[in-house]
């Protein structure tokens, strides 16, 4: 990607600053001369757009200053003097809360500089009328190629009311790594090298990523170089590019999830007319070699052979000079010349075609085809050649295979406008292709977590609960998105029992509650749904700068996190407390996920150190699991494990995993995850040595450690030792003969990568 020499960067800056000095000094007319001049040569630049649009607020002309600012955030919707400007305007004209959005809009793409202003008129309208809120929206950024977004314009504006959105055209990859740091969703628009790059930041790990494949990229090389494993959907505009993808990338469906949404068309913007057969065909869009431009020739000469009267009118670029001068050579050696009019590109695609009749499509491929559909919008009859996949786009009645049949369609009586029109309203209307990408980003802002299927109760256990006496003791609220929240609590009763809430979300823009199947069908769903708003409405629960909001309602409870806090922290923490982030809880449940694939008929488990036991509560309940002890070092543990997983396989014991109270060769499986480093190393050789002992011959250890290399600038001062991977299985050989290894990343994956935070080895006895 081209980049501008510093020396051409330094002279812009020294014109740009030259024209602000004018407009400070009241030079209006010198100003807009300067701006003028500059356009011709560097146009679309938008601080000037922002001084222009300055100028004319100066001269008292806020409409124009409107248009000026408008058509600039068309090109570039995150310009912050664009958006500051045009919320200026919005508040002189007493629109506070159109002004409040573009505030708060502009305050999200401020940097360091920039921000007080924003803020400082944020606070201006709030003071103004206190029923003007700033904007709290989930955060959209577009990433793509300069002139590669042809088809985001109408997603942008779709989406820019209910989240705020970016579109950030990529000349360096840094600006991927800014724009991915702001973003909640991070869409890369075409599968390309942008999708490569980001995919591979360690910030792929944890943001939602998007990627939409058209057509081109599946024949290239890109989508091989993607990390799909942190690419969270593949979008598709057509169900046939599912079939191409698993032909050329059959691993690339196992990797990501791949959604079909449908391409749609802005009607509005498209104005009927009732049109008859005529004499002018259309055709439209970029020329290159896969648009088969020279059958559209041999149409023509047919035509025109026909009646001199046929015109075929083209608004495009060619994009490869052998088509182009093959075209010109067709035209003069068909005798075409005052019959195929070349316009070039064309802006507004819908006046120029006003008075076509037939819109041409001689495609070898399309994922879809704009501009068929913006014809169609229009009452223009299609013509379309047959290309694969075609009848699963357009009705059978509009595609041809040979020059005779697409010259027996345009001279067919059969013209029917009301019928074009009514196919693209029916089926590619905008409004359901932006229905199904709202609901696609929802869905991945609402997947933050994946706990519910995790939880080790059912709906009976909570029916089985007494809440009679029951009170909230320890939780937290953590952020999600800027809005939506998870909401996490403990109940516990006078019995002494607890009841761990989890996977509660809160739509903070609606105040809605999303419940997890195992409390929404449970009889006592009511009282927990009225716990956590009790909960949402406590004003001394506040978050800390990475967006936790801990309490604890338990004095006892508070008292010993206190005298004991090392114990409550990370993986040994409790979850729905704020010593246990989503985050690291989700990765823990990953590794217990895994482990439950390898219990089967009748197995006993051993799960040490248990910690707080949400593991080997979890565990109990997977299928073919009879029993399974739960182990740690801790008495307070064992006894907070109990009160919270009463259940009737769990055998509950304190005992050291180096000494273990337990008889010999009595478990199939053995899990102990991020235990190894907690130890001494010269208990290590006892640690594994009573693993053996206690599984029965073929069984199996399960355990997980950190990766040293990989963490090499983290400082776990509870973590006594970490090990590289050499280590790792120099001390494993010692002891077992049969070894499989995973890497932990963004899911576990088969195999070592050095680059991983951490390993499972699958040990077998």
């Amino acid at each position: 990607m081209t980049m501008i020499s510093q020396e051409m960067q330094d002279r812009i800056r020294s014109v740009k600053e030259r024209i602000e000095k004018l407009i400070e000094q009241g030079h209006l007319e010198e100003a807009k001369a300067a701006i003028e001049k500059f356009e011709k040569n560097m146009p679309g630049d938008q601080d000037i757009c922002s001084m222009l649009a300055v100028i004319h607020l100066l001269e008292g002309d806020a409409d124009k200053a409107e248009k000026v600012l408008l058509d600039g955030l068309e090109k570039d919707s995150v310009h912050f003097d664009l958006l500051y400007n045009l919320a200026y305007i919005h508040e002189q004209r007493g629109q506070l809360r159109e002004a409040m959005n573009l505030y708060c809009k502009a305050d999200t793409v401020a940097d360091a500089s920039q921000k007080a202003n924003a803020r400082e008129a944020i606070e201006r309208l709030r003071l103004a009328d206190s029923s003007v809120e700033p904007a709290d929206k989930d955060r959209i950024v577009f990433f793509v190629r300069q002139g590669m977004d042809n088809f985001l314009g109408d997603i942008i504006r779709g989406l820019s009311e209910d989240y705020f959105v970016r579109k950030m055209i990529v000349s360096d990859f840094s600006q991927i790594d800014k724009g991915m740091e702001w973003a909640d969703i991070c869409w890369f628009e075409w599968c390309d090298e942008l999708v490569i790059y980001g995919s591979s930041l360690p910030l792929a790990r944890v943001k939602k990523i998007i990627c939409r494949l058209h057509w081109y990229e599946v024949f290239t090389g890109y989508p091989g170089k993607v990390t799909w494993e942190n690419v969270d959907k593949l979008v598709i505009v057509t169900r046939h590019l599912e079939d191409i993808i698993r032909t050329n990338w059959p691993d690339i469906p196992d990797r990501v999830e791949i959604t079909v949404i449908e391409n749609g068309v802005d009607i509005g913007r498209y104005a009927f007319k009732e049109r008859s057969k005529g004499f002018n065909l259309a055709m439209v869009g970029y020329i290159h070699s896969r648009k088969n431009p020279v059958l559209a020739l041999q149409v023509m000469k047919k035509l025109v052979d026909i009646d001199k009267r046929y015109k075929l009118y083209v608004a495009g670029t060619f994009q490869e000079q052998p088509v182009q001068m093959y075209w010109d050579y067709q035209v003069r050696r068909m005798g075409l010349d005052g019959n195929v009019i070349f316009e070039g590109w064309q802006k507004d695609i819908s006046s120029w075609l006003e008075d076509k009749n037939y819109l041409i499509s001689a495609s070898i491929h399309e994922s879809f085809g704009y501009a068929i559909a913006e014809a169609m919008a229009r009452g223009i009859k299609p013509v379309i050649h047959d290309f694969l996949h075609a009848d699963e786009i357009w009705p059978e009645e509009y595609l041809f295979n040979t020059v005779d049949e697409a010259v027996g369609a345009i001279l067919s009586d059969d013209y029917d406008s009301h019928r074009y029109r009514d196919f693209i309203v029916k089926n590619y209307p905008l409004e359901k292709q932006l229905d199904k990408t709202r609901k696609l980003v929802n869905d991945l802002l609402l997947k933050t977590k994946q706990y519910s299927n995790f939880s080790p109760y059912s709906s009976g256990y909570i029916d089985r609960f007494d809440f009679s006496d029951a009170a909230v003791s320890i939780g937290k609220k953590e952020l999600i998105s800027p809005c939506y929240q998870s909401v996490s609590f403990i109940l516990k009763n006078c019995t002494g029992k607890r009841l761990v809430i989890t996977d509660i979300v809160h739509n903070r823009r609606n105040n809605s509650l999303e419940l997890p199947e195992y409390i929404r069908t449970s009889k006592y769903c009511g009282n927990i749904v009225r716990y956590c708003r009790e909960i949402l409405s406590d004003p001394g629960i506040s978050f800390n700068e990475h967006g936790i909001a801990g309490f604890v309602y338990d004095d006892q409870l508070a008292e010993d996190i206190k005298r004991n806090r090392s114990a409550y922290i990370w993986e040994r923490g409790i979850p729905a407390t704020e010593f246990m982030p989503d985050a690291a809880f989700s990765n823990i449940l990953d590794k217990y996920r895994f482990a439950s694939g390898y219990i089967s008929d009748n197995f006993s488990v051993l799960e040490a150190a248990s910690g707080f036991g949400y593991g080997a509560a979890y565990l109990s309940g997977r299928p073919g699991c009879v029993k399974i002890t739960a182990l740690d070092i801790s008495e307070e543990n064992i006894r907070f494990g109990k009160s919270c997983y009463d259940f009737d396989n769990i055998e509950w014991i304190q005992g050291d995993v180096t000494k273990l109270p337990l008889n010999s060769s009595t478990y199939d499986i053995y899990t102990s995850f991020e235990t190894m480093e907690h130890l001494p190393v010269d208990l290590v050789g006892a640690y594994f040595s009573e693993a053996l002992r206690v599984l029965k011959n073929g069984g199996k250890m399960i355990l997980s450690t950190p990766n040293k290399k990989a963490r090499a600038h983290i400082n776990n001062p509870y973590h006594i030792k970490e090990y590289t991977f050499e280590e790792l299985d120099e001390i494993l050989r010692s002891y077992f003969d049969s070894i499989e290894y995973y890497s932990c990343m963004s899911d576990i994956r088969h195999g070592v990568d050095e680059s991983a935070p951490g390993f499972i080895a699958v040990c077998r006895k």
